[in-house]
């Protein structure tokens, strides 16, 4: 919230007079009312990307090989015009694998763009994952022209399909398997100090953070919202009203009897 003129002590309870849940719904941001040191010495995380305007990933890892790579480029050859000699073979990012011997030819690269990564690869912190997606089965023209082969759900809806990356199931699914994922670090105990694990996003990315007890954060670009209303009464000078309104902000007496009040207060 941004920071407003002076407010009176009767704005502030006509305000906050909707009710102790008017505040439950950001007690949960951190930093709020106090700040608290945490160890930080242990900390780990799973970082996504979801790219919402789609990836090309046959412009990414590509055929090394000389006889794969004429044709992936023979495929591609009005995209490759376009990008000039950045897609020579000579070009590429050759992407050497552990599981072969030194001396073989890499058999794929990634393309010069992703310098970066190829340097994370070359030191053993990334990999590649192929062959990941929607799809139930491999799927040819004929198979699918012929409406034989087995297809994921909408196939051709945008939204649809994205929500089967977050979710395995078309729009109006519910829990996303990153929400799931911290269901189980829930349940696993491995995370019993810390009581509310939270999925923390810059976006709204649909079910992918929703879990059965996990609840996706919502975070700005300058970081978690803050409650400033107490800022407005720094010259008060009656301690106690001042608690009342804490009090008020944190729910920290409400025991109501309401379900759906209930329900917002948990």
């Amino acid at each position: 919230m941004a920071k407003s003129t002076l407010i009176s002590r009767r704005s502030a309870v006509r305000m906050l007079g909707v009710g102790a849940i008017a505040g439950t719904a950001i007690t949960g941001a951190p930093g709020v009312f106090t700040t608290h040191a945490a160890d930080t010495s242990d900390y780990r995380a799973l970082v996504c990307v979801f790219l919402f305007g789609g990836m090309d990933s046959h412009d990414v890892v590509l055929p090394f090989d000389a006889g794969e790579y004429a044709s992936w480029r023979n495929i591609r050859r009005s995209f490759v015009a376009r990008q000039g000699v950045s897609r020579d073979l000579a070009s590429l990012l050759s992407l050497r694998q552990v599981s072969r011997p030194p001396e073989e030819t890499p058999t794929h690269a990634l393309v010069p763009e992703l310098v970066n990564i190829k340097a994370l690869y070359d030191a053993g912190d990334a990999a590649v994952v192929a062959n990941v997606g929607p799809l139930v089965e491999p799927v040819t023209r004929s198979g699918f022209e012929a409406r034989v082969a087995r297809v994921p759900p909408r196939l051709f809806s945008h939204n649809d399909q994205q929500n089967i990356w977050q979710a395995g199931a078309p729009e109006g699914a519910q829990f996303g398997w990153g929400g799931l994922f911290a269901d189980a670090v829930l349940a696993s105990g491995g995370n019993s100090n810390r009581p509310q694990f939270t999925t923390i996003t810059t976006e709204d990315v649909g079910p992918f953070l929703t879990g059965r007890t996990a609840a996706p954060f919502r975070i700005g670009t300058e970081g978690a919202a803050q409650v400033k209303i107490l800022e407005e009464f720094a010259d008060e000078t009656d301690p106690a009203f001042v608690s009342a309104v804490r009090d008020q902000l944190t729910a920290a007496h409400f025991a109501g009897s309401y379900l759906i009040e209930r329900d917002l207060a948990a």
